[in-house]
């Protein structure tokens, strides 16, 4: 029988196996309920000298009341029973009994219990749990004194395991041993897969050994292994882990790993391997990873069991902590000087007018009141709803006395006249009244047009409080200046004293001007809708600290240290608190967080991280034959790498915001390669250390921040690098002409804004008054250029540079230098309202110098630069589609994009500097890129929105393109014009389910046949899905030309896949060859989910009849908790080789990576 044949039925026979018949795969528990029966009370008073006290259970306690957990004194017994009997030392118990004692725990039709002997029997549905172990079983004897008994038909388990045997023998309190039984994760009454052994023995909590065991899927056995070892203990790994297995390529196989050390911080093993073709290899490796936080905490607890408003009081006392600790409750002593914006009868003309304008909209037939109230109030916090102020009562105060007073004498949809109140012109309507339980409510919207100072009189105030600041810096006494010019009259005469006030008390503008004001120093102007004001801090007091209030209401056992937790691992604390652990930096506190438990907030000291790895490994150099390879040479590998985090300590100032670190990373390695005879290799020695120190930030003195929340708005950061790369080659005549730093020094200065920097603000400023100037000449177009949206890069590197060998020069030692910058302009051109195009543009370029060239030339400069520009405009339209069912609107945008490239020759002449440091190389480019794209977009009734048609096509055109194909540098143009690419997708349906795309590529050039502007590509895809990808089916069908050479191809493609249920899972895939007539590849993959572990079963073939065909068969079994515990069979139909991958014996250590495919890849 063929080999293709024998794969075909082992397919098949598999198949039907897994799939097996529904009533085996029903969800019933292994063998027995594990539900307790409930228990009744036995009118039975049993109390005996010397024998331990049966405690009755109060008629109204049941068995769901009873605390399985409680703790007992060792003495006592809880027993219950439909029909209790007691005779001296003899206790029996029928009918749904119960008994516990000491950790046991034991249910059952019946139990009998002797005292005297110490014995336990019981039969009928036997439930005993001893600690984390269960045991099922008809008939269970057991010795309450030496921990010994017996278990017939009995199925035990403990944490993922079931144990099941005709006798299960408890050999001491916590070790079972199980005689021909049978082991497996599967929690199904009819497991689909079981491990079958002649003994097993279970410690509990410590491991799992089982003898002489047969894997069976289905009742089918598929692999025998000789003995099996499981840890059970959860924080503790296997001591040694040995993998055996077979393929094509490395021959027999054995992998073990001896881990010495595991730690959270630390772990280390030796390796061994060997492989039949490939030789034998041996080694050892270690890491480290520290990442710990030394932060303090302030701890509450959530109330155990507690009603929702415990648990909200003590929400609301943390959150009061935290607003202490933020420095909210500081009290600050202040003297102010104040200026007011002073409202003159022009300012209330012009705000009744504008009320007048709105109230004449508002009052016209078809009038929308919201819009109005949208474009015209100044209540900001009613003004973006429409001015909707809900349903208000009569006397509810949500409205002043002469507003209620107006509003509930309006009738629905009439407006009101304009009312005068302090704050201002309002604008009533009323929409609706709604009277129900004998209440009458009104629904009501509201325009407020306030009084405000105009723009003359503010600019006036500030000239002047800008006068008074700089008098105030020059040292003017501020009681006199507030005397002086203060507008509030109240404490004017007190020289603006204002007394001790608390932050919370003030205006957030307020609270960010004054809150790190060193005593006696005056804060910046600070602007208000009423006024300005200038504060001077005369005393401050500040809340207590972070550990005088951790004493103080911490609940944790940190309390007294101040909340003091030291240096804390990641793995010690919650995912939250360690979010917040690698979030913060030095001096930095968190706000509330909440865990299942408690609420905390943290405030981080210190950090301290580091890692590396360090591995040795020698092993054997074979040729890459599969078949007849041989021993050539011998190879040693020792290596270490180290990173380390510095936190420096001028982090975390006023000028440095942010990162601040100093990041050490090192490598040192040892290669060393040596080969039996010459002709094999070339022998190679080298020992390579490199290592870099970088250190980056944000430069926040250079940054423009926001004034009330402080944030950087446009942030610019720097960052430097020195390295230092060294290599000794101990090779006999050796060199490869690496380049060596010795050392180098990049600095990188980015993100700049220059309007930003302390000089350009000024004449940006200037700048801008020009261009408003030029505007108001009504010529848009001719926008006078400003420092706006510029921004800028610099970067500079020096360096000393060695290389042993290029090309015919040897041990070259160069020294250099270079600094580049990069400068991008955005600007907006305006053609008439809602049209206009945005405008980028930018230039870059770069100073070098070496000290030598290649033609021995000294001290060597160049300039050199590129240019970019790109013009956009995008143009959108909204069209009401709403008689076309369940569609609201339609959106179609257009997006075109022109952009220009251009870089200047370098000649062969000028190209003379040596190709490593900062060199320059900018190679000639004129290029113009069009791009055009265009999508129409659908939003349903619902509300969904979805793109129906999506279009986009680009192309280029190269200036630099010869006809003779020769440019003025060394740069060649391969085309005049870029190939044309084109994408069309469309949607038509909201859910996504149905997608058609089509992709084109013409070349606009002459091809090699003479024609112009062929098409060179082409594909159409269609794909269709149902249903979610847990459960569901889809295919896909498309085409595929190409001819971007001169031989063209052309595939069909096709796809299925059908998923059921999460369990369940069949995938098809083909390619046919259009032109060739044949299928070009074909993949099938079953999997079938057995609960814990995965099944697979693949077949996949590629490749032409007339070349290399490709085929692999697998059938392979993971371990879904574990996925590099895999074990499996393949077939490799090039090498005709079966290959074997078995179970690693222990858990994995992490070297034995899991595999979906064991075909021709692995054998």
């Amino acid at each position: 029988m063929s080999k293709t044949l024998t794969i075909q039925i082992l397919i098949f026979t598999i198949t039907c196996l897994v799939i097996s018949n529904p009533s085996l795969r029903s969800r019933t528990n292994l063998a027995y309920s594990q539900q307790s029966s409930s228990i009744t009370e036995s009118e039975e008073n049993m109390t005996q000298g010397d024998i331990p006290n049966l405690e009755q259970i109060p008629e109204e306690v049941s068995s769901s009341k009873i605390d399985l957990d409680e703790k007992l004194d060792e003495d006592t017994v809880v027993g219950k029973g439909d029909d209790v009997i007691w005779n001296d030392k003899l206790v029996r118990l029928r009918g749904k009994a119960y008994l516990k004692y000491q950790n046991i725990i034991l249910e059952a039709d019946n139990i009998w219990a002797d005292f005297d002997t110490n014995l336990l029997r019981a039969t009928g549905n036997v439930h005993l749990r001893i600690e984390n172990e269960d045991t099922f079983a008809d008939e269970l004897i057991y010795n309450l004194e030496t921990k010994k008994g017996i278990v017939r038909n009995g199925v035990m388990y403990n944490e993922p395991w079931y144990y099941k045997g005709k006798e299960i023998f408890k050999v001491e309190e916590k070790e079972s041993m199980v005689n021909k039984g049978l082991l497996t994760t599967c929690p199904l009454k009819y497991p689909h897969y079981y491990f079958q052994a002649s003994k097993i023995i279970v410690h509990i909590d410590k491991e799992l050994i089982a003898k002489h065991v047969i894997f069976k899927v289905g009742g089918v056995p598929l692999l025998y292994i000789p003995v099996y070892r499981r840890d059970l203990r959860k924080d503790k790994r296997a001591k040694v882990i040995v993998k055996l297995g077979t393929d094509s390529y490395q021959g027999n196989y054995i992998n073990v790993i001896l881990p010495v050390a595991r730690r959270f911080r630390y772990d280390g093993a030796l390796l061994f391997e060997y492989t039949s073709r490939r030789g034998m290899g041996e080694g050892g490796e270690g890491k480290y990873n520290v990442r710990d936080v030394k932060f303090k905490e302030i701890k509450l607890r959530k109330p155990e069991d507690g009603t929702p408003e415990e648990e909200k009081a003590v929400e609301e006392r943390i959150e009061e902590i935290l607003r202490r600790l933020k420095g909210d409750f500081n009290r600050y002593h202040l003297k102010q000087i104040f200026l007011e914006y002073k409202i003159d009868e022009a300012d209330v003309q012009r705000a009744e007018a504008r009320a007048e304008e709105a109230h004449a909209k508002a009052v016209a037939e078809g009038a929308n009141f919201a819009q109005l109230a949208r474009d015209y109030s100044d209540d900001t916090n009613t003004k973006y709803q429409g001015g909707d102020l809900g349903f208000i009562m009569e006397g509810e105060e949500k409205l002043e006395p002469e507003l209620e007073k107006v509003a509930f004498q309006l009738q629905p949809g009439e407006v009101s006249d304009i009312i005068r109140t302090e704050k201002g012109f309002n604008i009533l309507k009323v929409e609706q009244f709604m009277d129900e339980y004998g209440v009458h409510e009104i629904k009501v919207r509201h325009i407020l047009i306030t009084i405000q100072p105009s723009d003359e009189t503010k600019n006036q105030v500030r000239t002047k409080a800008n006068e008074i600041y700089e008098q105030l810096k020059s040292g003017a006494d501020f009681e006199s200046m507030a005397q002086a010019h203060s507008d509030d009259v109240e404490l004017k005469a007190k020289g603006g004293d204002i007394g001790w006030i608390g932050l919370n008390e003030m205006e957030s503008s307020q609270r960010y001007a004054v809150r790190d004001l060193e005593k006696n120093a005056i804060s910046n102007i600070v602007q208000t809708n009423k006024g300005i004001y200038i504060f001077k801090l005369i005393d401050k007091e500040e809340t207590p600290t972070f550990e005088e209030l951790a004493r103080q209401y911490s609940e944790g056992d940190e309390a007294q240290s101040g909340g003091d937790k030291g240096y804390r691992g990641p793995w010690e604390e919650p995912m939250s608190v360690r979010r917040e652990m690698d979030r913060l930096y030095k001096g930095e506190m968190s706000d509330v967080i909440e865990t299942p438990k408690t609420y905390r907030i943290i405030k981080v000291e210190d950090k301290r991280t580091y890692n590396g790895n360090l591995r040795f490994f020698t092993g054997d150099i074979y040729s890459y034959g599969r078949e007849d390879s041989i021993k050539i040479g011998r190879r040693v590998e020792l290596w270490h790498s180290h990173r380390h985090v510095f936190y420096v300590p001028w982090y975390g100032g006023q000028a440095i915001q942010r990162g601040g670190g100093l990041t050490f990373m090192g490598r040192t390695t040892y290669f060393q390669r040596t080969y039996k005879e010459e002709y094999y290799g070339t022998p190679r020695k080298e020992l390579r250390s490199y290592g870099t120190l970088t250190w980056g930030s944000t430069i926040a003195a250079l940054s423009e921040k926001d004034e009330e929340t402080g944030r950087l708005l446009y942030p610019s950061s720097i960052m430097s690098r020195f390295t230092v790369d060294k290599t000794f080659d101990f090779t006999e005549n050796g060199g490869y002409g690496a380049t060596q730093k010795l050392p180098e020094l990049n600095v990188s200065w980015s993100g700049v804004r220059l309007k930003y920097l302390p000089i350009f603000k000024q004449i940006n400023s200037r700048l801008t008054a020009i261009s408003k100037r030029v505007q108001s000449e009504k010529i848009p177009l001719l926008s006078f250029p400003t420092l706006d949206n510029i921004r800028f890069s610099v970067d500079s590197t020096i360096g000393n540079y060695f290389k042993d060998r290029y090309r015919d020069e040897r041990d070259i030692y160069l020294q250099t230098a270079g600094i580049g910058f990069d400068v991008q302009k955005q600007s907006t051109i305006e053609f008439w309202p809602k049209r206009e195009l945005n405008l980028d543009v930018g230039l870059n370029g770069d100073f070098i110098w070496h000290d030598k060239d290649q033609k021995g030339g000294r001290n060597i400069t160049k300039l050199v630069f590129s240019a970019n520009s790109a013009l956009r405009n995008v143009l959108f339209r909204i069209y009401d589609i709403s008689f076309i069912p369940n569609a609201n609107k339609l959106r179609h945008q257009i997006e075109t994009i022109l952009q220009f490239d251009y870089t200047p020759p370098v000649t062969e002449e000028e190209d003379t500097l040596y190709p490593f440091g900062p060199s320059a190389y900018m190679y000639e480019r004129k290029k113009l890129l069009f791009d055009f794209k265009t999508n129409i977009q659908i939003k349903t009734r619902r509300n969904i929105k979805y793109t129906l048609l999506r279009f986009s096509t680009d192309f280029g055109r190269d200036f630099t393109y010869k006809e003779d194909g020769r440019t003025s540098g060394y740069y060649y143009s391969r085309r005049k014009y870029d190939y044309i690419t084109s994408r069309l997708t469309i949607t038509p349906f909201p859910g996504g389910n149905l997608r058609i795309s089509f992709n084109s590529t013409h070349n606009p050039n002459k091809d090699e046949d003479g024609k112009q502007f062929s098409m060179i590509g082409f594909r159409a895809n269609l794909d269709y899905s149902r249903g979610t990808y847990a459960k569901g089916w889809g295919f896909n069908f498309g085409n595929n030309y190409r001819k971007y050479y001169r031989t063209p191809s052309r595939s069909i493609i096709a796809g299925f896949y059908y998923r059921p249920s999460r369990a369940f899972e069949i995938d098809v895939d083909v390619t046919y060859d259009w032109i060739e007539k044949e299928f070009y590849s074909q993949r099938v993959t079953f999997r079938r989910n057995l609960h814990d572990w995965d099944l697979r079963v693949s077949w996949y073939r590629t490749g032409l009849s007339k070349g290399y065909v490709s085929k692999d068969f697998v059938f392979q079994i993971n371990l879904i908790a574990d996925p590099s515990v895999t074990i499996g069979v393949g077939y490799d139909a090039v090498t005709e080789t079966w290959g074997l991958q078995s179970l690693p014996v222990g858990v994995p250590y992490g070297a034995f990576g899991g595999t979906s495919r064991l075909g021709r890849s692995y054998f």
